[in-house]
C-alpha cells in the first residue's frame, strides 16, 4: 500500500499531508488525515513499505504503540487514540499536531530562529511534566529525545512524541539478537541494533554515551535533553560533532561541550555530565526530571521576576469510552488479557456503555473463549438495539456454530442497520457461497467491494467467490489488487497462484505460492499447492519437502496428509503412511467426510504391508537397497546413507547399492565422488550399464567432456531394451557436447 495526497484510507481517513517516507525518516510515515466518521482530524502513523518484513523494525512500531496506548491522556504527550489494522497494516491514530502560520509543529521548526530564554524555560518545563508522568506509568526510559519528537502546538505547548524506542517497563522487555552495536549512525535517523543482549538504540547526536553499549534509564533521556536544551541556547547548535570516521559514540563518550554564556549553561551542563552520577537524577534515577523541574523553576523565578509559571492545561480524565478504545488498541496489538482489563475498567465507570461489551466479545473470540464472546454481544445488543457490528459479530460466531439460519439472519440484520458496513457483507457472502448459493453471494460481496475497493479482505473473498463460479480470469484480476494493496498476505499471494494455475501457467503459480510460503511460516495451504505441482512434474524430493512444511506449519491441516500418505506408501514407507492416513482421520473436515472410509482401509492395509516389507528387510539385500533408494528420492539423504551401509554390509560387492553411493553423492554436490562410486560399480558389475550413464552424466556436469561421452556411448551399446527412455537421453546429450563443447 503506497500514499498519496487525497487518497482514503480504509473508507475513511482521507490523507491531507504526508511526513517522512522513504529517504525522508527512519522506518516511519506519518499521514495527517481527516476522519470521515468522527469529523475530526487525527495523525495516522506506519512503518513504511519497505520495512513489512523487517521483525526488528515493525516490532519497535508495536512497541511503541503499546507505550502511547497506556500513556493515556497528559497535555504535555501526544495522545494516542488507537491501534488501527487497515489493509494488513498496523496504523497508530494520534493526535495532530497541527502546523503554525509559519508551518511549524515541533521544536526542530523553531530552531531555524533564536529561542528565548523564557521560552526555552516554559518549554523544558512542559517536557519534565510529560516525562515524568510517562516514567509514573511505567514508559521509560524514551531514548529517542530530540528536537523532531518534541512537538509544539499553535499555542506553544510542548508534547513529548514518538515512544518507539522507549522502555515499557514491566509490559515487556526488549526483543534480543546478535546484530552489530556500533556507534555510527545516519545523523538524524533513530537506529535499532541487537547485540550481545543489549538494546541499543537512539538517534546518535542526542544519544547518551552510555546508550551506545546499551545502557540507558531516565538519566540518559536528561542528558538527551541537555543537547535539546544547548541547541535552543545556540540557535540549533549540537554541542558534540562526530570524530573524524564518523563515531558518535566515541564523540559523546570524551568530547567536552564549548560552554554558553547565559544563565541556562548551568542546567545544560549538568545535564551533559559524561558521568551518570554528576546528571539531574544520577543519585536516584526516579527523580531525575523532578529534580530537573525544580532547578528550572528555580531559573525562571530569576529570569522571569514577578511571573509564575504559567499552568499546563488539564487534561481530560479517562472516561469508559477511552478504555473501551484503549482495550481494542490492546487487541490489536494481541495483548488479549490487557485489553481485558480495560474493558473491566470502562464497565466499572459505565456498565451501560454498549461498545465495551462489543469490543470485549472481539477480544474474548480472538482468545478463544467463544461462550463468553456471545454473551457480550448480547449484553452489548440488549444495550442498544441498533449496533449493526454486534449482529455482524454475532453472526460470525453463529456461523462458527453451524447455526447457519441465525448466523444469515444477523449479518441481514446488520447490514439493514448499517448499509456501509462491509464486512457484515463480505460475510454473509461467504456464507451463501458455502451454502451453493453462488450467484446471491457474489452479488452480495461485491457490494462490499464497491462500498470499500482499498479492502484487500474483500478483493480476496470476491476472488474466492468468482472462483467457485468458474469465472477464473475475473477471480485472477480480484487477487492481483489484493496482493497490490496487501503485498504482505501471504494468503492472497496462494490465491493468485491457484487462479493462475487454473489458468495453465505453472511458473507464475509456483512463484505466488513460494512468495506466499516465504511470507507466511504458518500457511500450509500454499505449501500443500506446491507439494502438488512438484509431485506432478515428477520431483518428489521437492514434493515431499513442500509436504513435510506444510504439516509442520498446521498439523490440523488434512489435505496433505492425503497426499503425503500416498507418496510415502508408493515409496513403500508403509508405517508413515499409515500414519499420515490416521491424521487424515483425526483432522477430517465436513468436505472431506466422504474420504474417511478409504483412509481408514489405507491405514490397516499399510501397516500390514509394513510387516512384509520388514521381513523381506531382513531376508533381502535388494530389499535393504530399496528402502535407501526411496529415501534418497524423497530427499531423506541421511537416512539413505544408512540404509545404504546396511546394504554394503550385507553385500561389498553389491553394484545397485554401489551406485546408489554415487546418487546420494550427487544429491548433497560431492560429484567426484559420484564419479568414483559409478567407476567403482562398472568394475564390480561391467553388465551394470546404468553405472555407465550415470557416469556419463556426473562427468558432463564436472565439465569432463571426452570422458563423459566416451562412457555415454558405452552405455548406450550395453543398455536393456527396459530403459529405451534413458537411452535417448543419452543420446540427446551426446549429441549435446559433439554440438556445443567440440
Amino acid at each position: 500500500m503506497t500514499f498519496n495526497v487525497g487518497d482514503v484510507i480504509g473508507g475513511r481517513y482521507q490523507i491531507h499531508r504526508i511526513f517522512g517516507g522513504a529517504g525522508r525518516s527512519g522506518m516511519g510515515v506519518v499521514l495527517a488525515c481527516y476522519d470521515r466518521k468522527s469529523g475530526s482530524p487525527l495523525a495516522l502513523k506506519t512503518y513504511q513499505q519497505g520495512f513489512y518484513h523487517d521483525k526488528v523494525l515493525v516490532d519497535s512500531f508495536k512497541r511503541g504503540a503499546l507505550a502511547w496506548i497506556h500513556l493515556d491522556r497528559h497535555p504535555a504527550i501526544v495522545q494516542a487514540h488507537g491501534v488501527f489494522n487497515i489493509g494488513e497494516r498496523l496504523f497508530l491514530g494520534l493526535e495532530l499536531i497541527a502546523t503554525d502560520e509559519h508551518d511549524r509543529n515541533n521544536l526542530s521548526h523553531y530552531l531555524r530562529d533564536p529561542i528565548p530564554l523564557r521560552q526555552a524555560l516554559l518549554w523544558a518545563i512542559h517536557f519534565c511534566d510529560g516525562m515524568e508522568y510517562a516514567r509514573t506509568k511505567g514508559i521509560t526510559p524514551h531514548r529517542d529525545i530530540k528536537p523532531d519528537n518534541l512537538m509544539v502546538t499553535k499555542n506553544r505547548q510542548m508534547k513529548v512524541s514518538d515512544f518507539d524506542l522507549a522502555g515499557l517497563g514491566p509490559l515487556s522487555a526488549p526483543p534480543k539478537g546478535n546484530a552489530d552495536t556500533s556507534g555510527s549512525a545516519t545523523p538524524g535517523l533513530s537506529f535499532i541494533n541487537i547485540g550481545h543482549g543489549k538494546f541499543v538504540a537512539g538517534t546518535p547526536p542526542w544519544m547518551a554515551p552510555e546508550q551506545f553499549e546499551g545502557e540507558a534509564d531516565t538519566v540518559s533521556d536528561i542528558y538527551s535533553f541537555g543537547v535539546v536544551l544547548y541547541q535552543m541556547a545556540n540557535n540549533g547548535g549540537l554541542p558534540i560533532r562526530p570524530t573524524s570516521d564518523g563515531d558518535w559514540g566515541k564523540a559523546h563518550a570524551s568530547r567536552i561541550p564549548i560552554p554558553l554564556k547565559g544563565k541556562l549553561w548551568p542546567i545544560i551542563a549538568q545535564c551533559l555530565a559524561k558521568s551518570r552520577v554528576e546528571r539531574f537524577g544520577g543519585t536516584n534515577s526516579t527523580s531525575a526530571f523532578t529534580e530537573l523541574r525544580e532547578a528550572v523553576a528555580r531559573l525562571w523565578e530569576k529570569a522571569v521576576p514577578g511571573e509564575a509559571i504559567p499552568e499546563m492545561p488539564k487534561g481530560a480524565t479517562m472516561e469508559a469510552s477511552d478504555y473501551s478504545d484503549k482495550g481494542v488498541s490492546l487487541t490489536e496489538l494481541g495483548l488479549i488479557d490487557q485489553a481485558m482489563q480495560a474493558f473491566k475498567k470502562a464497565i466499572e465507570l459505565d456498565p451501560k456503555y454498549p461498545p465495551v461489551y462489543l469490543n470485549a466479545g472481539v477480544a474474548l473470540t480472538r482468545k478463544g473463549n467463544k461462550t463468553e464472546a456471545v454473551k457480550a454481544y448480547k449484553k452489548a445488543l440488549s444495550l442498544d438495539p441498533t449496533i449493526a457490528e454486534g449482529y455482524n459479530n454475532y453472526g460470525l460466531l453463529m456461523k462458527d456454530a453451524g447455526d447457519l439460519k441465525q448466523a444469515e439472519a444477523a449479518f441481514r440484520k446488520a447490514i439493514h442497520l448499517k448499509p456501509d458496513l462491509t464486512g457484515a457483507y463480505e460475510n454473509l457472502g461467504i456464507l451463501l457461497s458455502e451454502s451453493g448459493r453462488k450467484d446471491e453471494a457474489i452479488s452480495i460481496i461485491a457490494k462490499a467491494v464497491e462500498h470499500d475497493p482499498s479492502n484487500p479482505g474483500h478483493r480476496y473473498t470476491y476472488g474466492v467467490t468468482l472462483e467457485r463460479m468458474g469465472r477464473i480470469e475475473e477471480a485472477l484480476a480480484q487477487y492481483q489488487e489484493a496482493v497490490r494493496i496487501a503485498p504482505n498476505n501471504g494468503f492472497y499471494h496462494n490465491g493468485l497462484g491457484t487462479a493462475y494455475r487454473m489458468l495453465g501457467d505453472m511458473e507464475r503459480a509456483v512463484e505466488c505460492w513460494q512468495e506466499a510460503a516465504r511470507l507466511d511460516p504458518r500457511n500450509a495451504i500454499c505449501r500443500f499447492s506446491l507439494g502438488i505441482t512438484y509431485e506432478r512434474a515428477g520431483y518428489i524430493d521437492h514434493a515431499y519437502r513442500y509436504y513435510k512444511e506444510s504439516t509442520q506449519a498446521d498439523p490440523t491441516f488434512p489435505d496433505t496428509y492425503y497426499n503425503l500418505g500416498l507418496m510415502l506408501a508408493n515409496a513403500t514407507l508403509f508405517d508413515e503412511a499409515a500414519d499420515c492416513f490416521e491424521n487424515f482421520v483425526r483432522y477430517i473436515t465436513p468436505q472431506l467426510a466422504p474420504h474417511k472410509d478409504k483412509a481408514a482401509e489405507y491405514v490397516a492395509d499399510f501397516r500390514k504391508r509394513a510387516e512384509v516389507v520388514r521381513k523381506q528387510e531382513e531376508d533381502y539385500v535388494e530389499a535393504v537397497y530399496n528402502h535407501a533408494h526411496h529415501l534418497l528420492n524423497l530427499g531423506r539423504y541421511p537416512e539413505s546413507k544408512v540404509w545404504l551401509d546396511r546394504a554394503m554390509e550385507r553385500k561389498p560387492d553389491y553394484a545397485p547399492a554401489i551406485v546408489g553411493y554415487g546418487l546420494y553423492y550427487e544429491r548433497v554436490n560431492n560429484l567426484q565422488s559420484a564419479a568414483d562410486c559409478y567407476r567403482k560399480a562398472i568394475q564390480t558389475d561391467p553388465g551394470y550399464a546404468i553405472a555407465l550413464n550415470n557416469l556419463g552424466w556426473v562427468n558432463y556436469h564436472m565439465g569432463n567432456y571426452p570422458v563423459a561421452l566416451e562412457a555415454l556411448q558405452e552405455y548406450v551399446r550395453r543398455a536393456p531394451p527396459d530403459q529405451e527412455k534413458w537411452v535417448e537421453d543419452a543420446k540427446n546429450l551426446m549429441e549435446e557436447i559433439r554440438r556445443t563443447k567440440g
